[in-house]
């Protein structure tokens, strides 16, 4: 898996809870590159999460914008990652050939993060486990599917799960978060499209 140490973190994991700052999300079709705007309200030091579902899971969709770690490895940029600046470029997504996209970026708040994993990356959805070691640690379950999807279930064991995204429409997308407020293990993690054809990726960051 990937785990990626975002500059600015000062101390080992955050010493304050995680706070969800906001999101913003768009519908792309074509061929021209996509910028994504960032959430209002968003700060320096915040992290944001650029997410994307494509339509066609064959044609290829990168993120080109710098500063951003590529969390997802592949022909897809489903996940990607940044510690807030001023000078942050917004997320830019380039397609390999015409295809629609649903993009969501994500925002969320809390003092002393620096590192950010990519803890599974699995199709279709499976029950997995994540043990957390640290205090306030923030827990993503990302759910996407190039169907529309007649709904989406999420399952998680030791932690409570707080919905972020739905679109069921094609190409869906579901996002969960929740905060870890102390070390335990968080088992039985999925998140299914009931129409089939889901994939997880789940992420902490401490």
């Amino acid at each position: 898996m990937i785990e990626a140490a975002l500059m600015g973190g000062a101390l080992p994991g955050p010493w304050s809870n995680w706070e969800f700052v906001g999101s913003a999300s768009l519908l792309a079709s074509g061929l021209l590159p996509v910028a994504a705007a960032m959430p209002e309200g968003v700060e320096v030091g915040d992290l944001v999460v650029a997410l994307m579902s494509p339509l066609s899971e064959g044609v290829g969709t990168r993120m080109s914008a710098p500063g951003w770690q590529h969390l997802s490895s592949g022909g897809q940029d489903y996940v990607c990652a940044a510690r807030y600046t001023p000078d942050l470029a917004s997320p830019v997504y380039v397609r390999s050939a015409s295809n629609s996209i649903f993009i969501t970026v994500l925002a969320f708040r809390a003092q002393g993060w620096s590192t950010i994993k990519l803890e599974a990356h699995v199709s279709p959805a499976a029950p997995l486990s994540v043990t957390t070691s640290m205090q306030n640690e923030l827990l993503l379950c990302i759910g996407v599917t190039p169907k529309t999807t007649r709904g989406w279930e999420v399952h998680m064991n030791g932690a409570e799960p707080v919905e972020r995204v739905r679109r069921s429409n094609a190409p869906a997308m579901q996002v969960y978060s929740a905060n870890i407020d102390f070390p335990h293990l968080v088992s039985g993690i999925s998140v299914d499209a009931l129409s089939g054809d889901e994939r997880n990726l789940i992420l902490t960051v401490s």
